[in-house]
């Protein structure tokens, strides 16, 4: 009898793909498996295998595998399976070709492994390489750290390619289309690379979704590497992209495998980007906006905001953003206790230094509603993002007075959403990062936060932004006003309308009041950092006893458009002097909307059938756009972006008719986005369901 020697190996990446939940990995040519789950492979040789032949697979990973590090593996060829290890089960001995059932440890390490099967017979050894291994978390198996138990939240946050993002104010939140692509060519080689541009030596981590999630959370800024996306935020992009022009992750991440560092990303850019990677390596993930989003950068729980005795905005150490866009993984916190297992916060925008690096998290879900902001990892800086306390300060330069006339518990974090399992509506997950705002069990976490990072020690920083501290103790909240003021909210315009708005004054006391109402407009980003005043006015009012006025605010396009920025906001602010009463001040923020896109399919699209959608817009001035662009996509629909050149007349509405055919089934997303010398932010979006057949059509009909 000879020695047993390898013919050929059938990897049986189809079924093998189908049945892991990978059979949309479609452009790799490698195995793709999802660890602790089983996958078959066909060995065939030249005789069928005897008792005496011993046959053993061995998996390697990285530059420098040992056993040592756990990132090369020897396993035997056995009968049954070993738990909790990898195992290669053997089918019939006496079969050829023979059937062999590998399955990896639960704990195994995510990436690419090379794969060779090693036969001892007959006093001879051989060794064959095999077509490399990809192994990813599995969420589909209770033993993987990334399990999530429900099916429907499996397919969103794992297989959907596409997803929804939200954006502008608590007042107005709009929903924009998403391009996730993690199964687009390409995609997956490049984030395993992402993982290597880290570190060719941390392998022996990668089985943990949390030190993945936080690497990848520092890789997808480049500030302090050459990772994928450059932030910005000032405005100025030349001839590189503004953040509003992406749809999508794929072209960015194709575009930084290429060339290197994206110019530009901002917060929903950083969080599509690293959604589609988690996704990809099979870590359960969805984009989240926190609206009215606090950056504590003076770590105090506290938001101070500074004014002037004229009611202009000063600055401040802090900010609160209209709204912040980050992540959350679902895995199982090993080194916090089952506590806080579930949700977890990541953010690869970079805002604060974390370990000397830009990234953030992981941070438990849990644990920033329960106040337990010592705990690994960033805590404070999420409990302040979502439950901080905002104080408004104003400054008498000339007396060096600093005066504290507003203070609320209620305006940071007043809503967090993300998109809704299996639909295009949103799910408000407010409640799982804090108790409901004005109950007793907030004003209880609150006190329990503040009291683990400063005991009973409040302070408040200097109206000149630095970190100089207030010389007196900063009261914890101002005094009850006899006037008040607030605007009421309304509907808000298209970029080109006038905005109008109005202040509700009301008198509380039974004596008349004179007030001195100083009003500032500006336009600002959504972080509200940088603000260009472009208006400001004063208004002289009497308020008779326990009487409400209301005062209209224009402000019309021809005095805004200049100062506009790509975000289209505007922030109003009106300080109201009372004689002999103090000071109170309200504040409103209008995002104003960019003309909408209307998307309609025709008829119903099929795969590998040509379909047909109609775009319906209209330029609402009364002067040109021109130089416009218009950019088309979506995985699954189009092999490449469709752009096109056009020009809209005044008060015109265009009509354009695109051709796409298929390539994938099932619910697919189309996006749109136009860009001209007057509106960089034109977006709209469609989620088409893709049939796979003509005569599943006609039976749904």
């Amino acid at each position: 009898m000879e020695a047993l020697r390898l013919l050929s190996v059938n990897l049986q990446l189809a079924s093998n793909k189908i049945a892991h939940h990978c059979e949309d990995y479609q452009s790799n040519p490698e195995l793709i498996v999802r660890r602790a789950q089983p996958f078959d492979v066909l060995m065939k040789f030249n005789r069928a295998p005897v008792d005496d032949d011993r046959l053993y697979f061995t998996m390697s990973i990285g530059p420098n595998p040992s056993e040592a590090t756990g990132t090369k593996l020897t396993i035997p060829l056995t009968n049954s399976a070993a738990s909790g290890t990898w195992s290669a089960v053997r089918g019939p001995v006496s079969a050829n070709p023979l059937k062999v059932t590998i399955t990896s440890s639960a704990e195994a390490i995510v990436g690419r492994y090379k794969m060779a099967v090693i036969i001892s017979s007959l006093g001879t050894v051989t060794s064959s390489k095999l077509l490399d291994c990809i192994v990813l978390f599995n969420p589909w198996v209770q033993a993987d750290t990334v399990y999530l138990p429900d099916e429907d939240e499996r397919q969103e946050y794992v297989l959907s390619e596409h997803g929804i993002i939200y954006q502008g104010n608590v007042d107005h939140m709009a929903a924009r289309g998403w391009n996730y692509g993690q199964f687009e060519k390409d995609i997956l080689n490049i984030t395993l690379s992402l993982m290597d541009k880290n570190s060719t030596t941390d392998h022996m981590h990668r089985s943990d979704p949390g030190y993945i999630g936080r690497v990848f959370s520092a890789l997808v800024n480049s500030n302090d590497d050459t990772g994928v996306l450059i932030g910005n935020w000032n405005g100025d992009y030349k001839d590189e992209e503004s953040p509003s022009r992406w749809n999508g992750s794929v072209a960015i991440l194709r575009k930084f495998a290429s060339t290197g560092p994206v110019r530009y990303g901002q917060c929903w850019v950083f969080a599509g980007v690293m959604c589609t990677a988690l996704r990809c390596l099979g870590i359960p993930t969805r984009v989240i906006t926190n609206f009215s989003s606090a950056h504590d950068t003076t770590s105090n729980l506290s938001i101070d905001v500074f004014y002037d005795i004229a009611g202009k905005y000063i600055g401040s150490p802090d900010s609160v953003w209209n709204f912040h866009v980050w992540n959350e993984c679902w895995f199982r916190r090993k080194d916090l206790g089952p506590q806080n297992d579930g949700w977890q916060v990541l953010d690869a925008t970079p805002q604060e230094l974390s370990g000397g690096i830009y990234q953030l998290g992981p941070t438990s879900v849990k644990a920033v509603k329960n106040g337990d902001v010592g705990l690994p990892y960033d805590g404070p800086f999420v409990f302040s993002e979502v439950n901080a306390d905002r104080k408004i300060w104003v400054y008498d330069q000339e007396n060096e007075h600093l005066e504290l006339i507003y203070s609320d518990t209620l305006s940071i974090g007043q809503c967090t959403r993300t998109k809704a399992v299996g639909s295009d509506d949103f799910e408000d997950v407010t409640g799982n990062y804090k108790h409901q705002e004005g109950s007793e069990e907030e004003r209880v976490v609150y006190e329990k936060a503040t009291a683990k990072l400063f005991g009973d020690v409040l302070t408040a920083f200097s109206a000149s932004g630095d970190s100089g501290r207030v010389a007196a103790r900063a009261p914890t909240a101002a005094p009850e006003p006899e006037v008040t003021c607030k605007f009421i909210k309304n509907e808000s315009p298209v970029v080109g309308e006038d905005v109008n708005l109005v202040l509700k004054l009301t008198n509380s006391s039974s004596s008349a009041k004179a007030v001195k109402v100083n009003i500032d407009a500006a336009c600002t980003t959504y972080t509200r950092r940088e603000m260009k005043s472009f208006m400001s006015n004063s208004n002289a009012v009497t308020l008779g006893p326990k009487e409400e006025k209301e005062l209209p605010v224009n402000i019309p396009y021809g005095q805004y458009r200049l100062s506009l920025t790509d975000d289209n906001v505007i922030e109003v602010s009106a300080l109201c002097n009372v004689g002999q009463g103090g000071k109170v001040m309200a504040s409103q923020t209008v995002t104003l909307k960019s003309p909408s896109i209307n998307i309609k399919v025709v008829g119903q699209a099929v795969v590998n059938e040509k379909s047909r959608v109609d775009l319906t817009f209209s330029n609402p001035l009364s002067e040109e756009l021109k130089d416009c662009e218009m950019h088309a996509g979506g995985s699954g629909l189009f092999a490449h972006e469709v752009t096109k050149l056009l020009s809209l007349k005044p008060k015109q509405t265009m009509r354009i008719h695109l051709d796409f055919t298929p390539t994938k089934k099932g619910s697919r997303q189309l996006q749109v986005y136009i860009k001209c010398n007057k509106f960089l932010n034109m977006k709209g979006f469609l989620t088409i369901s893709v049939a796979s057949q003509l005569h599943q059509v006609k039976a749904q009909a």
